[in-house]
């Protein structure tokens, strides 16, 4: 009798301790699965942004104000950045019209559109002088720019939340080759 307790108890121990395996492993994929942006914060969520097809994002402040940046895969992609060319601040952009362009150090271009409709308030000029940000923070530092939409409604309709969404969905990005 004693030996089939014995039995038993360790039976338990092993189910018990493979059941917390289980549950640590499961934990531990979700982080990984959850693929946060390298460079910025952890305790930011990339479900705090909306992605566009277009490899651009949203990300809404209030009613008033959403800021707008390019996907971490487009900096990977493009490799080191040369210049990026931003829009002028107070111009009115529609959602599919070009917005800002990414030049790499090797000439590759890529135009970027625009994901809601709207004004635009200001542009992040450090940019400008450091297009690294991009690589190193794209959903935190290195915002491009920070929009008026016209209506918040409309500026979620064609973006789809960070959350469970792929790397290197395809959209309207357009790329140049060198020359």
């Amino acid at each position: 009798m004693l030996v089939i307790l014995l039995v038993a108890f360790c039976a338990v121990c092993v189910l018990l301790s493979w059941r917390f395996d289980l549950r640590r492993n499961k934990a531990a994929s979700a982080v990984r699965r959850a693929d946060m942006p390298r460079g910025d914060h952890p305790l930011h969520p990339r479900a705090a942004i909306l992605l566009q097809p277009g490899l651009t994002w949203v990300r809404i402040h209030n009613d008033d104000l959403v800021s707008i940046g390019t996907t971490d895969f487009v900096a990977d992609v493009l490799g080191e950045l040369m210049t990026v060319a931003l829009p002028r601040e107070s111009r009115s952009l529609n959602r599919g019209e070009v917005a800002w362009a990414l030049v790499s150090k090797t000439g590759r271009k890529l135009e970027q559109v625009m994901p809601v409709d709207g004004t635009v308030l200001a542009v992040n000029r450090d940019l400008i002088r450091d297009p690294g940000i991009l690589q190193r923070s794209p959903y935190l530092a290195g915002w491009i720019m920070r929009v008026q939409p016209r209506s918040i409604r409309s500026a979620v309709r064609n973006v789809r939340s960070g959350e469970g969404t792929e790397r290197g969905s395809t959209g309207p990005a357009r790329e140049h080759p060198r020359g």
